[in-house]
């Protein structure tokens, strides 16, 4: 852009900035999302932007409880507290093998056994006054079909129709398919057409038209999709989903009101609104791609149980917050606040509350359903969405190119797609230049635990990842270590003042690992030695000023080689010092950037950690 499209002020923010940056590019302070796209530090209005037909003016978003506890006793008792808590939509999870989130409902085979469950779990709620949502992931001893035939005859006994249930079936073959890693190709194809025109035959024999088709992001965003990977996954699902309508005779008009689209919201606030956003756009482009007349599109936003941790999880609160907020405002129909002890297990009654509660602020006392689309007109908004929007629907064109998400060749590209994805976010958690509150940042070792119902599955080997799961295994392998020793002894340069803030640094950089270290104390090399050997730590870390480096670094280092220490770090990089320091036998730098996650493992290792650790990662 131009310097003379720039409001005064602008220009006068744009100077300041060149005076700060000292000669410096000004696209230094440009970044660029995962997506590849380039993201402003700063953006002009959009004037000529107008408002996204999003969810209907005023109208509020569906506050869903997710119901997934096992006994059918409980989970009714549990769906009527959300429901009296302000909750208007319950998500009813049946228990299957492959959800990395744990729990569900245990039911009886077939539609009669799950409408036995479903009648206990849903006793004294008002059925024709709720939002429903019947997930079925893998391994689901119920089908599609088999739902709306129970949902219906329970329907049919409370004297209800059938008709007046607002219900949505989630079941997503294709993104089931990947994580089961079969191939695709015509039998998966032939599976999807034969699911729904199953489930089609149980809606004409119920006299319903509930949506069928799923569309499920979060199985994507759970094994590392991107965004805009997300949204073109969905959006090919989708236009699968199109087909195989289209092979059952279902008519064209009707192709859109059986689908749905369930997203992941997750803690980056920007990109989630975006998300939310382009959703509605690339959807749009599909219904008009295929000569299919406009519709609105059903829009569910689940809270990304990938961005969660089992470490301080009461940060989880805020990022549930953060992205509940995104999801609201970036227009979500319908959203699910997920417990912030999800990763950890089977939440309680008090973790339930507060998601629910979560929700009920920002809707009650912030007032985000007021407003349509507020995202409108702003500069930075307008441009993540676009970029977004661009990036899925290339993403999309080369899956369909590929065969269709369906095919053989189409699921190659997704996971060659995800794989690209997760290798580059690996290696900025691990650096640190994607900071995880709570586990690589400001960890605490001394977190009380927090309860939960039931411990959570271990799923990693499908390939669902949680961005702190790294870290988490490593401080696993430190707690299970009985040792009382510090791990790492911090040996000290100079006054308080001149090495608090590096051992502060390094105290919390190696705590990501679980490793604990001794508090640092002024004195001269010979009280340090003598202190490492008091202290019963076998490595050492070096914390204290560029100056005194300089000056007593390497004689340090040799005297805790000498009195024993097995690796030696040096808080800070060694710079100009780094012959000296290594002709006195420094081992390791820990500087911000490094490769953190490497650094801790290889501590693990030397301190004979490395067997619960790999344990742990698997």
């Amino acid at each position: 852009m131009a310097d003379t499209d720039f409001t005064p002020d602008e220009a006068a923010w744009l100077a300041q900035v060149d005076k700060a940056l000292k000669g410096a590019a000004r696209e230094t302070l440009a970044r660029r999302s995962e997506d590849g796209a380039v993201i402003a530090p700063l953006y002009p209005r959009a004037r000529e932007a107008r408002p996204l037909s999003l969810r209907p003016v005023g109208q509020p978003w569906v506050m869903v409880s997710r119901i997934d506890l096992p006994q059918p006793e409980a989970a009714n008792a549990q769906a009527l507290e959300d429901l009296v808590g302000g909750a208007n939509g319950l998500s009813l999870v049946l228990a299957g093998k492959d959800d990395p989130r744990g729990g569900g409902l245990t039911t009886g085979a077939g539609a009669e056994g799950l409408k036995a469950t479903l009648a206990t779990v849903l006793r004294d709620v008002y059925l024709d006054l709720v939002h429903l949502r019947l997930e079925l992931p893998a391994g689901a001893t119920a089908t599609l079909a088999d739902g709306i035939a129970a949902l219906a005859a329970l329907a049919a006994e409370r004297g209800l129709s059938a008709g007046d249930l607002d219900v949505a079936l989630v079941q997503d073959t294709l993104a089931q398919a990947y994580v089961a890693d079969r191939e695709g190709g015509d039998a998966l194809s032939e599976s999807l057409k034969a699911q729904l025109a199953a489930a089609l035959k149980a809606c004409a024999a119920a006299g319903v038209s509930w949506p069928v088709a799923a569309a499920d992001g979060r199985v994507w965003h759970d094994l590392g999709a991107t965004a805009g990977q997300e949204l073109a996954l969905t959006l090919a699902t989708r236009l699968a989903q199109f087909r195989a309508l289209e092979a059952a005779g279902v008519a064209e008009d009707r192709w859109t009101s059986l689908s749905t689209l369930t997203l992941a919201a997750d803690a980056d606030q920007q990109e989630t609104l975006a998300k939310a956003r382009a959703a509605r756009l690339l959807d749009a482009r599909l219904v008009e791609a295929c000569g299919l007349a406009t519709a609105p599109l059903r829009l569910h936003m689940e809270t990304s149980w990938r961005m969660l941790s089992q470490r301080d999880p009461f940060v989880n609160m805020l990022r549930n917050t953060v992205a509940g907020f995104s999801a609201a405002v970036g227009g979500a129909d319908s959203v699910c606040v997920l417990p912030h002890t999800q990763a950890l297990g089977l939440p309680d009654g008090f973790a339930r509350r507060l998601a629910r509660n979560t929700q009920s602020i920002l809707m009650d006392e912030s007032h985000l359903a007021r407003i349509s689309d507020p995202a409108a007109g702003s500069g930075a908004l307008e441009a993540r969405t676009r970029d977004l929007a661009e990036a899925a629907w290339g993403l999309f064109q080369q899956i369909e190119a590929a065969g269709g998400l369906a095919s053989s060749a189409g699921l190659a590209k997704a996971k060659a797609m995800l794989e690209e994805a997760n290798a580059r976010r690996a290696a900025k958690l691990a650096k640190l230049a994607q900071p995880l509150v709570g586990v690589s940042s400001f960890p605490n070792l001394g977190e009380a635990p927090v309860k939960v119902l039931a411990p959570a599955p271990d799923l990693q080997s499908l390939g669902f990842i949680r961005l702190a799961a790294p870290f988490e295994a490593l401080r696993d392998a430190a707690d299970a270590s009985a040792a009382s020793a510090p791990h790492v002894f911090l040996a000290a340069l100079g006054r308080l003042s001149q090495f608090s803030a590096r051992a502060a640094f390094a105290t919390n950089a190696l705590a990501a690992g679980g490793l604990r270290t001794a508090d640092p104390a002024e004195g001269a090399i010979e009280a340090q030695v003598a202190a490492f050997k008091a202290s019963g730590a076998t490595m050492a870390c070096l914390v204290g000023s560029d100056a005194l480096y300089a000056e007593e670094g390497p004689a340090l280092v040799a005297a805790l080689k000498q009195a024993g220490a097995t690796h030696v770090y040096l808080a800070g990089r060694p710079g100009p010092m780094a012959e000296a320091f290594a002709a006195a036998g420094l081992d390791t730098a820990l500087y911000s950037g490094c490769d953190l996650l490497a650094l801790l493992r290889e501590a693990h290792a030397r301190l004979g950690l490395v067997a619960q650790t790999q344990e742990a990662a698997r």
